[in-house]
């Protein structure tokens, strides 16, 4: 408090009862026995009146703002007080105090008193020119002065206990609520009615950076909170805040353009801060959301994707239940929503599993029958990828399911045209070859891959010369076998020519391939080391993959692996000549 105004006692119903101080310029009209409200403006009548009835609860208040009348001017002034045995103390200020403040107050106003007491005792003794009383009415006298500075000594060192209790409580809530504010995750602001920060804790510091101003506490100029809505600035926000009273500002999306031009999407909330039922300010709470927005965005783009594309796709949780599938497994299966969400994918399974499925139960492509809800099989190729969180846990899985009943069709229909080489039973070259084209006008309509595979067995020749043509028909023959007995379904086998094969691998990775290809080697190892023939099955093979890119015919694509075949097979004859 940088300047007391008036100071007094009273009792609990503001009833004057010693006038120790008046400051006021030409001296407020107020004596002993007067009611404060003589000096209250009539608009403060409750507020005063609640003032008195917490100084009794709670020994001592500070800073509660009642406006003084002085002819035709109100004047503005923090009331503080303290009890004092049966009555009040109260320091009226123009500026707001802290309670040692308080305290501070009251010992400059004793020493005053002192050194009245002393100069009043000086002057008598002077008079007298003696050191002994003259009368007992002389003596009371200075004993009632002796009296009055122990008491207000007394009272002083009471009202100081009092106050220093109180600022005690006050320091530990004050740097319990700080502590609470700083550390909670939202970021908060307290503003006044013209926008003056007192409060920014660190998430606030952080979002906004150079927007806040805490150097001389105003929001910055470039600092906007806009309403989506309405468009309403921050100040217009806060404005409508205290015109209506206790209602609150509930969780407001806005738009917050920092400093630096940055702009950030936050939610908004906002309460009014009241002094003795007066708003004078709000604590405004607010999160960046601009993070979820933009993958709230990038969720419903892809979910619109994959809403389009053409084959089904499932997503799991980590208890293997269905949580989302697409329009097209939708059409594809004849199922609603309702009825599928919650579901295992296992009741999709139909018994006519195909006859190889088991070789491909460890791989991340899997070919079998689905069954629709209406009853229906139908064969498909589904691919299988688990959803790690950062944490590489297995949080469930997407499965891209790929109806392939044209591709079984296509198989179909040809077997009934008896385009079959008749000592394979593989397809013959003018089959493979349209089924080739097709598979490269598909990728090249709606994109993926596949991989061919051109293979040439070793020293047929050799087995033709040596053991005759009947045992080189065998050799081709059981090497077909073996190739054929290692494949998919959907996988495409044909005599290109003589001892030359080609394999058609759909819609998987090269490293997949690979494995197939070691498996073929390994059943050709296998058959090699059981047989009594006086010679030994080989084949060296060119692999290329196809992609949409390429843009290249079936012709040029064999010339491509059989390249890379020749290339195999010399290093072979290199190695075994």
């Amino acid at each position: 408090m940088n300047k007391v105004l008036l100071m007094l006692t009273c009792n609990n119903k503001g009833k004057v009862k010693r006038i120790i101080k008046n400051s006021f310029p030409n001296k407020i009209k107020l004596k002993s026995d007067d009611l404060l409200t003589k000096i209250i403006l009539s608009e403060d009548y409750e507020k005063l009146s609640n003032f008195f009835e917490n100084i009794e609860d709670k020994d001592a208040l500070l800073n509660w703002t009642i406006n003084i009348k002085k002819g035709n001017n109100t004047i503005n002034c923090y009331f503080s007080g303290a009890t004092l045995n049966e009555h009040i103390l109260i320091l009226i200020g123009e500026n707001k105090t802290k309670g040692i403040n308080f305290f501070n107050e009251l010992v400059k106003i004793n020493n005053e008193q002192t050194n009245i007491i002393r100069k009043q005792q000086k002057e008598k003794k002077n008079s007298h020119n003696s050191n002994i009383y003259h009368d007992n009415e002389q003596a009371q006298n200075e004993q009632n002065f002796y009296d009055k500075f122990t008491k207000l000594n007394n009272d002083l060192t009471n009202i100081k206990r009092k106050l220093e209790k109180k600022n005690k409580q006050l320091s530990f809530e004050k740097n319990k609520i700080e502590t609470i504010i700083e550390n909670i995750p939202e970021g908060i602001i307290t503003v006044n009615s013209d926008g003056i920060i007192s409060i920014a804790n660190n998430t606030a510091r952080k979002l906004l950076g150079n927007s806040i101003k805490l150097q001389d506490g105003q929001l910055s100029d470039k600092f906007k909170i806009i309403d989506i809505k309405s468009k309403n600035s921050l100040k217009k926000e806060l404005k409508q805040l205290y015109t209506r009273g206790n209602k609150n500002i509930n969780s407001k999306r806005v738009s917050l353009r920092k400093s630096d031009g940055e702009e950030l999407q936050i939610r908004f909330s906002a309460s009014p801060l009241k002094e003795n039922n007066i708003t004078r300010g709000a604590i405004i709470a607010f999160n960046d959301i601009s993070e979820k927005l933009k993958r709230e965005k990038e969720l419903k783009e892809l979910s619109l994707a994959l809403q389009n594309i053409n084959d089904s796709v499932i997503i799991t949780d980590q208890n293997n239940s269905i949580v989302y599938v697409n329009k097209s497994f939708l059409d594809t299966y004849n199922y609603t929503k309702k009825e599928i969400i919650g579901k295992n994918p296992k009741i999709l399974k139909s018994e006519s599993d195909f006859d190889r499925n088991q070789i491909f139960k460890e791989e991340k492509i899997i070919q079998n029958y689905h069954i629709t809800k209406n009853g229906e099989n139908i064969p498909v190729s589904v691919s299988k990828a688990p959803i790690k969180d950062k944490n590489a846990n297995n949080n469930g899985y997407v499965m891209v399911i790929k109806d392939i009943s044209e591709i079984k069709k296509l198989e179909e229909k040809l077997r009934k045209n008896a385009i079959f080489d008749q000592l394979t039973n593989a397809l013959n070259k003018k089959a493979g070859i349209t089924f080739l084209r097709k598979q490269i006008e598909e990728v090249n309509r709606h994109g993926g891959n596949f991989l061919l595979i051109f293979a040439d067995m070793n020293n047929l020749k050799h087995i033709n010369d040596n053991f005759g043509h009947e045992e080189g028909n065998f050799a081709i023959k059981k090497l077909s076998e073996i190739i054929q007995n290692n494949l998919r379904d959907s996988d495409i086998f044909f005599r290109y020519g003589g001892d030359e094969f080609i394999l058609l691998v759909n819609h998987c990775p090269k490293n997949y391939c690979k494995k197939v290809w070691n498996r073929i080697k390994s059943k050709i190892r296998s058959f090699n080391k059981n047989s009594n023939k006086p010679y030994k099955l080989s084949v060296s093979k060119g692999m290329v993959e196809y992609k949409k890119s390429f843009n290249l015919t079936a012709e040029e694509l064999i010339k491509k692996a059989d390249k890379k075949m020749y290339a195999e097979k010399k290093a072979y004859h290199k190695k075994n000549d």
